[in-house]
């Protein structure tokens, strides 16, 4: 587990795009529809450790944030895609 929280972590994103994209994909096979704010992260961060540095906490926070922000804007619009 701690070594897939290094691996998604690793930044910053335009010296390493490659572990930016996984963690993009990563974060979007989450489905938080229905789930409180407290059992969405609790279901993400189950999935792995996370690093102690506060840089690479951030990245993956602001993944989960993404993905929820996603999700929620999904359900509130009837899942049509509203993206433009």
């Amino acid at each position: 587990k701690a070594k897939i929280g290094l691996y998604l972590s690793k930044g910053p994103k335009d010296k390493y795009p490659f572990h930016s994209e996984v963690l993009g994909e990563f974060a979007s096979l989450f489905d938080f529809e229905g789930m409180s704010f407290s059992d969405a992260l609790r279901s993400f961060l189950s999935r792995f450790r996370l690093p102690g540095e506060a840089q690479c906490i951030d990245r993956l926070m602001e993944s989960f944030a993404n993905r929820l922000y996603e999700v929620s804007n999904s359900a509130e619009s009837g899942g049509e895609d509203d993206q433009a």
